[in-house]
């Protein structure tokens, strides 16, 4: 039971980020950082306020996308165990 354990936690949690790298360093991201960091210093005159926005949305976007990837695999993880575990209790009686 540990091993599946283990290997169930490792599957939910990357902390290294292996498969892919960290969401912060994709291009994107970085990307609408510069976008956002030009808008919000005014770097871009008139621009700013547009360029702001459009970062600014995009980083929240990406954010609750992240989070939102990583709770539907801990909550299918969590189903399968439950499910695995009621196969086990009604085989066993």
């Amino acid at each position: 039971m540990k091993i599946l354990w283990r290997w169930l936690r490792r599957k939910v949690t990357d902390p290294n980020e292996r498969e892919y790298g960290p969401p912060w360093e994709s291009k994107s991201v970085l990307a609408s950082v510069a976008v956002a960091g030009a808008g919000s210093l005014g770097a871009v005159g008139n621009y700013s306020p547009a360029l702001m926005h459009f970062g600014g949305s995009y980083l929240g976007g990406f954010v609750i996308g992240w989070f939102f990837r990583r709770f539907v695999k801990a909550a299918a993880v969590v189903a399968g165990v439950a499910l695995l575990a009621i196969g086990v209790m009604k085989a066993t009686g």
